[in-house]
């Protein structure tokens, strides 16, 4: 070859990458050929170093020879250990017995992967010849030399190479013969000594947690279970030899203590390291004392069984099978250890990590049947180390406990007997307790952030997609991840199935005050196939105990009177003047508990009763999901509860009741919840109107109102009525301080009424032919109905009409005004029309109530209600000349949030109303606006924290409304002038904010008077 004289003649990195691009061009068949005439040549090269000044060019020189070798194999023992020592001398100093840590990275890369293919392309024979005592040396120094880059190298690139290579030289690689015992023991009895550094090398790689490293700790994990299995593998087959149960159990406690002697027998007597490398044999003796010692090392792989990487799982299965099975007799110390990882990896989510357990498992039962008995002691003595997993483990740790777990209860019973090891489990008391105690520890929950979070519940709360939300009440104090709780879960439901859960259950049942029994109870019925137990469960659920714990601050702690008292003691003797002494009376003779009565709430008292509240609700959500239609026996008696609690303003509280709600609906076959509540509403307003009759149940009234009016379709108004008319005689007879509750119900309806016209008309396509299949369908029921009627032939001339005119309609967007229209000809108003007419003819009186909370109720009633009105004018502009004279008045008053909303409604009345209210509205209501504006312009002005003032808040909604209430009233060009005036004062306002509305506030006015506007400019 020319490249090659030219190389040998000027070694330059030209012509060694010329050399390098020929080498690359060759076909396979010539590879043999190449490496005969030119390996010698290149290994001469690269020894030369006073020729070879350039690392690079010596690097291209190994890359070289790796090229030669990839294609080829070596057949002579003298060119592998002279490409060993030319190769080492690359990276390690024999002078100073060190590493050169000062080489590139392409360089070390390269002089690794030399050692690696040359090690991995040994003809069998050189193997064989290499693998003797006299090689020992240089072997151990260049698995030094791997170590050393292993240990101490940043890049993973050359981390992996140095461990393939050390994998290369004990002929530990893939295609390696395994099965040539012979031979492993040769090579056993060259590299046995270096045990504790190569050990100390790959463990420090498995150990580590970087996500990057992964392959890494994968091919480390191979290496080392390769490794041990090379130094501790039985080549006598000593395991032949029959154990008795006993015998082998307490030959395994035996090995696991370290002997006296141990160092004694793994220290050599030589000063000399090289001779002590030399001429230290591998005895009986060193094998069980190294043994014992590397068993807390190997130990450490622990950490390894909850790894996310199914790479390195699958290795650490692999690792311990092997040893298992060909190493068992002489690795006895750590053999419980690798018996633990294959249960565990027995119910891996990988399949072949799994599959691969499970018949390593199988195969270990018959080969050795004391395992059974090892099964049970690890079983217990991973329920002793539990607790501790749980409490300060990390994610990965958590993991693979509870798979280990999982695995003991769950899938070792096809191993051990026919009987179910987890029925075993339970019908032993104290190893059940133990086992509760440990998911015990599992189930404590943590307060959340937002426990005591509360908000005006609207319909804009209730989302759509309520049922989907999470379950912020359950935030476990030590499980974090979602992994970890599914795998929890998991183990819960396997109990759940089993064939003694009742026992299990029955043992919960007996401790429900304690909040982790109740978590943990829900968690296992989720798994339940037999249901005669829950439904003797959901008995003690529905007490009414449990869904009346105060969980607001407010509340004070509710005593019942003894039972022995007698009927007088309760009847109202004395009415009047002595009403207060008699309750006193009552109070301090008859409540029970009296030393432990506590005025009000302790906080963390009502934290405990949110998150009981919300676990009891989302027990009986899941219990209905399971027991499906057995569960209609309870449904009319835990239906109105869930809803109570589905409309809780508390946030937390209310989403357990939603996700219960959809849970029932669920479990009963019904569509959606809306025809869960539509298909018992009867019933729900039954216990609304009870309810009504007790006026501390208007907070419930309220709660189910909100999730029902939310949900159900608008053929609710006429189930609605009788509620209706109840709220509004209680409202006329008693003038209390239930009234804002009263107040509160109406506004539910109404902008429940608003609620379900934006879903019949809203903005969106409606899709044309849905619409006219739902108008055939009507049309022809109609047609069925009226059948034998007198008039029927005309009605069927309106069908056929009706059906003609609604095909020709089908192509056109379906238009609301004109449907509304229609009704407004009709001379009978729409119920729900009537019932707005009601609310408001109720409410009008609390215009005038000096309570602020009733005032601003309603003004949202009238907000929410006149749009709807408005349509119908001859019930409109009434109802707006019966409202007028209070709801001016209080543009009079001194309170701003009142004034604000009053505002609000008088934009609304000028939109609707326009001229009707246009004279009034300038006379009354405009003069006081406008003083407002004028006396707080200063005071405002440059005033810090503004943003948080009601003179703010009022101001910016002044200047927002005004220009759309002058445009609606066609306010005359005098009172345009005036108010122009005043508001060209607040575009030079200090605060940005008001100064952008007001410049916004007149950009609008242009449109409706621009020579004002114009002329008022050329005036500044």
């Amino acid at each position: 070859m020319t490249n090659l004289e030219h190389l040998k003649k000027t070694p330059t990195l030209n012509n060694a990458n010329s050399m390098l691009n020929q080498i690359r061009e060759l076909k396979d068949e010539n590879f043999q050929l190449v490496q005969e005439m030119f390996l010698t040549t290149l290994i001469s090269l690269l020894d030369n170093n006073y020729e070879l000044k350039s690392n690079e060019i010596k690097t291209t020189l190994v890359k070289c020879i790796n090229l030669i070798l990839l294609g080829s194999k070596l057949t002579k023992d003298l060119h592998y250990k002279i490409l060993l020592i030319i190769t080492l001398k690359q990276i390690f100093d024999f002078p100073s017995n060190s590493y050169k840590s000062n080489l590139s990275e392409e360089q070390k890369i390269a002089t690794f992967e030399c050692l690696e293919i040359s090690s991995r392309r040994l003809d069998s024979d050189v193997v064989e010849t290499f693998m003797v005592n006299e090689n020992k040396i240089l072997l151990s120094q260049c698995v030094f030399v791997c170590k050393e880059a292993i240990m101490k190298e940043k890049y993973l690139k050359i981390r992996k190479c140095a461990t393939e290579a050390i994998m290369s030289l004990m002929q530990l690689h893939d295609k390696a013969d395994f099965n040539d015992i012979v031979l492993r023991d040769q090579i056993s009895k060259m590299v046995f000594i270096m045990l504790p550094q190569v050990s100390a090398a790959l463990l420090n790689v498995c150990l580590e947690s970087s996500f990057k490293a992964s392959n890494l700790i994968a091919i480390s994990t191979k290496v080392f279970g390769r490794y041990l299995c090379l130094v501790f593998e039985d080549y006598e087959k000593k395991s032949i030899v029959a154990y008795s149960s006993e015998d082998f159990v307490q030959l395994l406690k035996n090995s696991q203590k370290l002997q006296k002697d141990d160092d004694s027998v793994l220290q050599t007597n030589s000063k000399n390291s090289t001779e002590s490398i030399a001429n230290l044999t591998k005895s009986e003796e060193w094998i069980n004392a190294a043994s014992r010692k590397i068993a807390p090392t190997v130990m450490r792989l622990k950490k390894l069984q909850g790894s996310e990487h199914e790479k390195i799982r699958f290795e650490l299965a692999h690792l311990s099978w092997n040893l298992l099975n060909k190493c068992l007799i002489n690795i006895q110390s750590f053999a419980p250890f690798l018996l633990e990882n294959l249960i565990l990896f027995s119910d891996d989510s990988e399949e072949r990590i799994k599959e691969l357990s499970w018949k390593s498992l199988q195969q270990l039962s018959i080969n050795y049947p004391a395992f059974n008995q090892k099964i049970d002691e690890l079983f217990l003595e991973h329920l002793k180390h539990l607790p501790i997993i749980i409490i300060n483990g990390d994610e990965s740790e958590q993991i693979a406990g509870f798979t280990l777990l999982n695995s003991f209860i769950i899938n070792i019973v096809t191993i051990k007997s026919e009987n179910s090891q987890l029925d075993f489990i339970l019908d032993n008391p104290l190893i059940l307790a133990k086992l509760i105690e440990n998911l015990l520890s599992c189930c404590e929950l943590e307060v959340p952030n937002d426990l005591l979070f509360y908000e005006n519940l609207t319909m804009n709360t209730l989302q759509d997609d309520f049922y989907k939300m999470k379950k912020p009440w359950k935030c476990f104090k030590y499980l974090k991840t979602t992994a970890v709780i599914k795998k929890f879960s998991e183990i819960c439901q396997n109990i759940g199935k089993s064939q003694s859960a009742k026992l299990f259950i029955t043992h919960l049942q007996d401790n429900m005050d304690c909040l982790e029994y109740l978590v943990l109870l829900i968690e296992i019925i989720d798994g339940k196939n037999e249901n005669s137990a829950l439904e003797e469960i959901v008995e003690e659920f529905l007490d009414q105990t449990y869904w009346t714990m105060p969980i607001f601050p407010s509340e004070r702690i509710c005593h019942k009177p003894k039972k022995d008292l007698k009927e007088e003691w309760f009847k109202d003797t004395t009415p009047g003047l002595y009403e207060s002494a008699i309750e006193v009376r009552l109070r301090d003779v008859s409540l029970e508990d009296e030393d432990d009565y506590t005025e009000e709430l302790t906080l963390k008292r009502i934290k405990y009763n949110i998150l009981s509240t919300c676990l009891v609700v989302e027990f009986i959500g899941t219990l209905a999901k399971i027991l499906e239609k057995k569960f209609q026996r309870f449904l009319l008696r835990s239906l109105h509860k869930v809803l109570e609690k589905a409309g809780n303003s508390n946030f937390i509280v209310r989403t357990s009741g939603l996700e219960a709600l959809q849970n029932i609906s669920d479990g009963m076959g019904f569509k959606d919840v809306s025809k869960l509540i539509d298909e018992h509403s009867d019933f729900l307003l039954f216990n609304i109107k009870k309810l009504l009759r007790n006026k501390d149940e208007n907070d419930a009234v309220i709660d189910m109102l909100s999730v029902i009016f939310k949900v159900s379709q608008s053929s609710m108004t006429a189930y609605v009525k009788d509620i209706i008319d109840t709220i509004a005689d209680r409202i006329v007879d008693e003038r209390k301080a239930e009234n804002a509750s009263h107040l509160k119900m109406f506004h539910l309806y109404v902008s429940s009424i608003k609620y379900w016209q934006k879903d019949c008309f809203n903005d969106t396509e409606i899709d044309k032919t849905e619409v006219k299949f739902k108008w055939d369908e009507f049309l022809e029921q109609c047609k069925f109905e009226l059948e034998n009627d007198e008039e029927i032939m005309k009605v069927n001339e309106n069908i056929e009409e009706s059906k003609t005119v609604n095909e020709e309609n089908c192509s056109e967007d379906v238009n609301e005004e004109e449907i509304v229209d229609e009704k407004m000809d009709e001379k009978t108003l729409p119920p729900h029309i009537e019932l707005i007419i009601k609310i408001f003819n109720s409410s009008l009186q609390f215009f005038a109530s000096t309570n602020p909370t009733e005032v601003i109720l309603t003004h949202e009633i009238f907000l929410e209600g006149l749009p709807i009105l408005h349509l119908y004018e001859d019930e409109f502009l009434p109802i707006v000349h019966q409202m007028w004279y209070p709801f001016t008045k209080q543009f009079q008053g001194k309170n701003l949030v009142v004034l604000r909303n009053s505002f609000r409604l008088l934009v609304l009345l000028s939109k609707l109303a326009k001229s009707f209210i246009l004279k009034r509205a300038t006379n009354e209501a405009i003069p006081v606006l406008n003083n407002f504006l004028r006396q707080t312009f200063k005071s405002t002005d440059k005033k810090e924290n503004l943003f948080f003032t009601q003179e703010f808040k009022l101001q910016h909604e002044i200047l927002s409304g005004y220009a759309s209430l002058i445009i609606d009233l066609e306010v005359d060009d005098k009172g345009v002038d005036e108010i122009v005036d005043i508001i060209m004062r607040y575009t030079n306002h200090s605060n940005e904010t008001i100064s952008k509305t007001s410049k916004n506030c007149i950009e609008t006015l242009k449109t409706f008077n621009s020579g004002l506007i114009h002329f008022k400019k050329i005036l500044e």
